[in-house]
């Protein structure tokens, strides 16, 4: 094997702290996420479309007629009962290819009617894809509770082996491409840096548009038109952040100050510009040590499940939990009580969501920024 894939495999393997608790806990935050795109993007609605619009994107084009109506709210239907299995780790690695299948499928769907939305592809695609080979089933599920009946195989959530962990990894480096790729192009492509006035008009047109869609326009659009100089800082400065994604990759400490910078980013375009990659916000979350976060809680809830746990009482729990997932699928296109309850009644949406993730990402910065500031003052009292 040469150098570069040994680097490779080795930076990939790599241990992490409470690996495996953490991708376990992150399976439930996805599939809470998930929901909640669902709750909000109706791809039901759009079969009522009219047929002029249909202009099939590259998966569409290989069938020869339009789906029928009533396959989108069937599939998504089924999608929103899968979500339920894999929230609580239930057969977790078939029903990871399912909800690929189907989130991918019901996505190009709605891309397909002209608006094609490249913030999804990491929810619906890279991120099903990439954990049907994990073992994000491990821990915090029933799958772990049925191993330890009948097998008596247990993974601790503190496991910090990089199997558990690799996918992070992964993503990261196609988040790190794809950053660098849009950064690139934007420096050597296209009118980015050779236009002056690109931002201005940008801002222009964004307000304008915002008003149209009822929502508040940006109360900052007439300074920085009025000065030129923070429009021209922000068409260099947008570039060189995107290239330096990369940092990424370097470690823990780097990884959290950067990502919780970019979230910042996303956030300040979402509420100034309505410019929003919403469903990219759970990329970001596969690299939050959940785990640490809800240490406490975890042990507590691991003490009960020890203490209550008795041979063949993931049964009753998986009855329940199937009936559950077939009411929430017949109730998300019918009644809508699942719709009202992830999105808080309509309140919790695609550009509200942002107003929550701002002022954690900057308290997740300023706390970066603090604890590296303190290290370094450290090593240079000991130097």
């Amino acid at each position: 094997m040469n150098l570069p894939a040994k680097w490779s495999n080795r930076w990939l393997d790599q241990p992490a702290e409470s690996a495996a608790g953490r991708m376990g806990l992150f399976r439930i935050v996805y599939s809470v996420f998930y929901l909640w795109h669902l709750s909000y993007v109706e791809a039901g609605l759009l079969a009522h479309a009219p047929s002029e619009n249909w202009r099939p994107i590259y998966l569409y084009r290989y069938i020869l007629a339009r789906p029928p109506d009533w396959l989108p709210r069937v599939i998504e239907s089924l999608l929103v009962g899968l979500l339920i299995l894999l929230m609580v780790g239930m057969h977790t690695r078939a029903v990871t290819v399912l909800v690929f299948v189907l989130g991918f499928f019901l996505d190009g769907f709605i891309e397909s009617f002209g608006k094609v939305e490249h913030a999804t592809v990491f929810l619906t695609f890279y991120l099903p894809l990439i954990m049907s080979f994990s073992t994000w089933g491990a821990t915090h599920s029933i799958d772990a509770l049925t191993r330890a009946e009948k097998d008596g195989e247990i993974v601790l959530a503190s496991d910090r082996s990089g199997r558990h962990i690799w996918p992070m990894r992964v993503v990261l480096l196609i988040l790190s491409f794809l950053f660098l790729t849009a950064g690139v192009s934007k420096l050597l492509v296209g009118n980015w840096i050779s236009d002056p006035a690109l931002i201005s008009n940008l801002f222009v047109q964004k307000y304008h548009a915002m008003i149209l869609e009822g929502l508040t326009p940006n109360p900052f659009a007439a300074p920085f038109l009025e000065h030129p100089v923070v429009a021209e800082s922000l068409r260099l400065m947008i570039p060189m952040f995107e290239c330096l994604f990369v940092f990424v990759l370097i470690g823990p400490r780097t990884r959290r100050f950067y990502v919780s910078l970019v979230v910042l980013f996303h956030a300040i375009n979402a509420m100034m510009l309505g410019v929003t990659f919403t469903p990219v916000l759970i990329a970001y979350g596969v690299v939050v040590d959940w785990e640490g976060l809800l240490a406490p809680a975890s042990r507590k809830l691991g003490r009960q499940r020890a203490a209550g746990y008795r041979p063949g009482s993931t049964i009753p729990v998986k009855v329940s939990v199937v009936l559950l997932a077939l009411a929430l699928g017949l109730d998300w296109n019918s009644v809508g009580l699942g719709r009202h309850l992830f999105n808080l009644g309509g309140m919790l949406n695609w550009l509200t969501i942002w107003y929550l993730a701002a002022p954690v990402a900057l308290v997740v910065l300023m706390v970066s920024a603090r604890s590296e500031w303190r290290r370094l003052a450290v090593s240079e009292i000991q130097v």
